[in-house]
């Protein structure tokens, strides 16, 4: 049975004798009250009928008392007395005129009442005319108002005689009052054990079945197999065979997961606060060369460089305190490879008090990268030094043969003196990158004024903006700026080059800076195409160049070193395209620097 169904079983039973219970006790009730207003209302009938009675004596005897000496009634006395009678006879029908069976002693009783009223009306004309005719008819007046005197009392004894029958209901009434009293004394033990004995069983029904699912539950939190499914097919045992289906799920996830991490190349581990590993998966342990024995209050910072282990704990710090995983390098020593490189990811989780921790070994990478920079470094230095001997020496030549060769060979000389210089800023360009992606940047921040870098800066690229009829505007409000001078005439000359590449014939280029509150901005303002809306955010990273840079050659560093020298100053640069594609807007924000 299900366990809606359990539970409404257990409300109606209750409720259908409960009903019965009551109907039995308002049957009864009803019928104890009508006896009791029966009983009340004969009792109520038999006092106004003895009420009359004794009016009617009393009257009869006033009006004898009052009379004169030769049998003249009190005009007085008679007329109250008839007042009374017809009072009484009129409360006492409409007492009884709900009895059917008192409705033909009440007619009688108004017909005997009417009677001596009128009777005693006559008398009263007969005495008007005298005294001599009153004594002619006293006699037969005075006869009549007692036959209707014995009538009228003679139908009011009727009356009490067929109500003391309804006042034998007094013993029934008791006799009704103890059954009630059995009824209470038997139905509500009853009602109650009822009650009582379906609540347990239904307790019983459903809390062995809740006790089994609150122990799967509490075996699912641990790992655990489950207890066997529960027999039925109500709402518990269906619950519990779901419970069993998700289990079932959860362990095949967490066997796949785990076999995931433990045949992971990384290391994956959990570390407490204090930096001691919990668990850590197999191929971690090959690593470090760990058993599931000597896991239990390992430090990690054992297996961290001595010169490393603070900032370790540093970088534990700082994730601890990160919403997203953080990530950092450290060196660790293991007795199976010695010292490596290694790239940790991070996630402090505060429910579990741990930290979660990928660890990746980079020693290949590490070592692949500065062998790449090695080589970088050594090719860019050796192709610059026979790059400028021969731009020298083409420089040299053309200078001294000027007049001496023919146009054709001329330009021939010339043309390979810009291939060779744009050779050597390339790889300039490229040994500067280099520099700055490894770090190896150094600052001398002095204090300077923005107008004479810049127009030494135009003065570099005039033979570019000649080439192309470009008009190099600089704007200027006497501003000083706070930097490194020559990185910093490095950013406006890749910045000018760039705006002078995309510019038309004839264009303009502005070159501004404004002073704000905390900082000085430096806008150089173009008036080519515009730089396609998708690629404003890469054009920034190496070797990224929209499709009209790579048609215009160049090595896709020079906006990359910019950023470089920039940020290393702690301040931003940023592109934005110009409404209506009429150009490009680099702004760069230097903070004032103390």
């Amino acid at each position: 049975m299900k366990v809606l169904n359990k539970g409404l079983l257990i409300a109606v039973v209750p409720l259908i004798y409960q009903l019965t219970f009551v109907g039995l006790l308002g049957a009864e009730l009803a019928q104890l009250e009508y006896k009791l207003e029966r009983v009340a209302r004969s009792k109520e009938i038999v006092g106004q009928s003895l009420e009359l009675i004794r009016t009617v004596l009393e009257g009869y005897y006033q009006i004898n008392l009052n009379s004169e000496v030769d049998g003249l009634y009190d005009p007085e006395t008679t007329a109250k007395s008839c007042v009374e009678f017809r009072s009484r006879v009129k409360d006492l029908a409409t007492l009884a005129e709900t009895v059917p069976e008192q409705q033909v002693n009440i007619a009688k009783l108004s017909d005997s009442s009417l009677a001596l009223t009128r009777v005693l009306g006559w008398a009263m004309k007969e005495q008007r005319q005298g005294l001599a005719h009153w004594q002619q008819v006293d006699e037969l007046c005075y006869g009549t108002v007692l036959n209707r005197l014995i009538e009228l009392m003679s139908t009011a004894s009727s009356i009490v005689e067929a109500e003391n029958n309804h006042l034998a209901f007094s013993r029934e009434i008791e006799e009704n009052k103890r059954q009630l009293q059995d009824l209470m004394y038997v139905f509500v033990p009853v009602g109650f054990a009822i009650s009582l004995i379906m609540g347990i069983v239904y307790a019983q029904s459903i809390a062995a079945p809740i006790l089994r699912l609150k122990q799967n539950s509490l075996l699912l939190s641990l790992q655990q197999p489950l207890m066997p499914t529960l027999a039925g097919d109500d709402e518990l045992s269906r619950l519990d065979r779901s419970l069993h289906k998700v289990a079932y799920s959860l362990y095949e996830s967490l066997n796949q997961e785990k076999a995931l991490v433990d045949n992971a190349a990384e290391t994956i581990c959990t570390i407490n606060s204090e930096g001691q590993l919990r668990s850590i998966n197999k191929g971690g342990k090959l690593l470090l060369d760990l058993s599931t024995e000597s896991l239990s209050d390992c430090p990690i910072f054992d297996f961290i460089i001595p010169e490393e282990r603070l900032l370790a704990e540093e970088k534990l710090q700082v994730a601890a305190n990160a919403a997203t995983p953080y990530r950092f390098e450290l060196k660790l020593l293991t007795k199976v490879y010695g010292q490596i490189d290694t790239q940790w990811s991070v996630l402090w989780s505060p429910s579990n008090k741990l930290f979660f921790c990928v660890i990746t070994n980079i020693t290949e990478e590490k070592t692949i990268e500065r062998l790449k920079q090695d080589f970088l470094e050594i090719l860019a230095g050796d192709l610059r030094t026979p790059l400028f001997e021969i731009k020298e020496t083409l420089s040299q030549i053309t200078s001294e043969t000027e007049g001496a060769l023919s146009a054709p060979v001329r330009q021939d000389l010339l043309q390979s003196e810009k291939s060779v210089q744009k050779l050597l800023s390339m790889v300039n360009n490229l040994l500067d990158f280099r520099r700055l992606d490894c770090g190896k940047i150094e600052l001398t921040l002095t204090s300077f004024a923005f107008k004479p870098l810049a127009q030494e800066a135009a003065t570099m690229v005039q033979s570019l903006a000649k080439a192309k009829y470009i008009d190099i505007r600089i704007i200027d409000r006497g501003l000083s700026i706070s930097a490194d001078r020559e990185k910093f005439l490095q950013v406006l000359l890749n910045l000018l080059t760039n705006a002078l590449k995309f510019s038309p014939a004839g264009g303009k280029v502005t070159l501004e800076a404004k002073s704000r509150k905390d900082a000085t901005v430096i806008t150089v303002k173009d008036e080519g195409e515009g730089v396609p809306e998708d690629a404003l955010a890469k054009i920034f990273e190496p070797f990224e160049q929209t499709e009209r840079g790579r048609q215009a050659g160049g090595t896709g560093l020079g906006l990359a070193i910019c950023r470089m020298i920039v940020e290393a100053h702690s301040g931003n640069i940023q592109a934005e395209g110009i409404d209506g594609g009429k150009g490009t807007l680099f702004t760069v924000t230097l903070p004032h620097l103390t």
